[in-house]
């Protein structure tokens, strides 16, 4: 939604096509779990931390309360 972009990337994205450009899969992996976190669905938001293929943004996403800065 328009808001929780707002929560999650500080703004609106130009675009779709700007968004995925240059969008690795870690980023990616990132982006759906401090969604999921935002919506309150942890449990799923878990389940995409174990698909991030660096370790250390695992760690860190694991030790974080909550990814989703306001």
């Amino acid at each position: 939604t328009e808001t929780e972009m707002k929560q999650l990337f500080g703004g609106y994205i130009e675009s779709q096509d700007e968004y995925l450009e240059g969008l690795g899969h870690d980023s990616l992996q990132v982006d759906i779990v401090r969604l999921y976190r935002l919506r309150g669905q942890p449990d799923i938001a878990d389940k995409h931390i174990y698909a991030i293929k660096d370790p250390a943004i695992r760690v860190e996403l694991l030790t974080r309360a909550c990814a989703v800065h306001f």
